[in-house]
């Protein structure tokens, strides 16, 4: 009898247990923060890293936090709640929501907000919480992908590999952030990469500023150039990187009258600037890209091969080498399977195959990778599991009833005996 009950009690264990792991394996959805940091009256928008049909958002606590349909997190008192997506009974994802007293952060300033880098190189960006009153002025940083760019809690960023990147500047407060593009390109590419600006010189009343001196000063190299009557100045065959900038009143000055930082792209640029005082503040900063001169792109993968919720960051390359880098825009035949961002990175989504097109900004020149998404981790793979969990439960519950059947009958013959 006992062995008979421990058997039971064992095949009910197994089958929660397989319950269990097929859950496991089916929670892929999470929402893109677990943790948020907010002052009352702060909004912060959650996302899901999946798509799902028919999900709702709930707010434990609603007199802390709120979250709307879409996503929209609202901290209405101090304290701390959690927002939830809920698909029916079934709690999809959890974030933890803690609203914080104080003077709230109402912005923060980096001093870099696009950079292109060698691999090797090091670069500090300052970061500047305001107002002064702020309660706590805390700045967190982390980097998109550290394989590519990394940074440390002082701001210093290093450039590892090839490649894009997008470093987060956040305050205490989550709903308060900037980021900085950086682009890091092998010593290489940075020899054969040079590049033309033009540019024009406008004082703060909106006139253009003619016969000054502007300079560009970077590790390599230092340029001038002089402004002609409508303001404008040309520089040809600079390297991309970033440069100081400065500005004199003539040939003969010593002394600039003001300066900046500028990054100087892979890609012929316009730029446009005002004498503020002793700043010089870039009022645009526009690719001029030109195609003209680029025979083919090559793409480094024209196939892919990817589970879903695995990415992939397409490089490539041009000809002739020397013609400088074009920015490509990548776009997806179909969003369900796969994505593709600003940065070229391919994200699968669902089980299935879709197109991903890189073209110039022009359209003159593309190239497309065809990319396969495996049905692995697809609903299809969850289905599969729940059906063979249905199939061992019933199994389990036949093997079960008869056992007792037997039971029940030998029962009663042992009890006839006895009488």
């Amino acid at each position: 009898m006992k062995k008979r009950t421990l058997s039971i009690f064992m095949i009910i264990a197994m089958i929660f247990g397989v319950f269990a792991l097929g859950a496991d394996a089916a929670s892929e959805v999470r929402f893109s923060r677990a943790n948020l940091n907010l002052y009352a009256l702060e909004t912060y928008r959650l996302t899901l890293t999946k798509s799902i049909p028919n999900v709702k958002f709930t707010s434990s606590d609603e007199r802390i936090v709120t979250i709307s349909d879409d996503g929209l997190v609202t901290a209405i008192s101090s304290g701390s709640a959690e927002v939830y997506a809920v698909v029916g009974t079934d709690i999809k994802s959890k974030c933890n929501v803690k609203v914080v007293s104080g003077n709230a952060p109402k912005d923060i300033s980096i001093s870099e907000q696009n950079l292109v880098m060698t691999v090797g190189d090091t670069k500090k960006v300052k970061a500047e919480v305001s107002p002064d009153d702020a309660t706590d002025k805390s700045v967190y940083v982390f980097s998109s992908d550290e394989s590519v760019a990394k940074i440390d809690k002082e701001g210093k960023i290093t450039a590892i590999k090839p490649g894009a990147a997008v470093i987060t500047f956040e305050t205490s407060s989550s709903a308060v952030s900037k980021k900085c593009m950086v682009k890091v390109i092998s010593k290489t590419a940075e020899s054969n990469t040079k590049v033309a600006v033009n540019g024009v010189l406008y004082s703060i009343a909106g006139e253009k500023k003619r016969n000054m001196v502007v300079e560009l000063k970077g590790p390599a190299e230092s340029v001038k150039a002089v402004t002609d009557s409508e303001g404008k100045f040309y520089f040809e065959d600079i390297v991309s990187g970033n440069y100081d900038m400065y500005v004199y009143n003539d040939e003969n000055s010593s002394r600039a009258v003001c300066s900046t930082d500028v990054t100087i792209f892979a890609y012929d640029m316009n730029i446009s600037c005002i004498i503020n005082g002793s700043e010089l503040v870039m009022l645009c900063q526009e690719e001029k890209v030109s195609t003209g001169n680029i025979s083919d792109i090559t793409l480094d993968a024209s196939s892919l091969m990817l589970n879903s919720g695995e990415s992939y960051d397409m490089t490539y390359k041009v000809r002739p080498a020397n013609v400088g880098t074009p920015t490509l825009r990548g776009v997806s035949s179909d969003v369900n399977v796969v994505t593709v961002d600003a940065d070229g990175r391919i994200t699968a989504v669902a089980g299935g195959k879709a197109n991903v097109t890189f073209s110039t900004l022009d359209g003159k020149i593309s190239k497309t990778c065809v990319v396969t998404v495996s049905e692995t981790n697809s609903n299809k793979y969850s289905l599969l599991i729940i059906s063979s969990e249905v199939i061992i439960m019933g199994i389990a519950v036949l093997w079960f009833c008869r056992r007792y059947k037997k039971f029940m009958r030998k029962k009663e013959i042992e009890e006839s005996r006895q009488r």
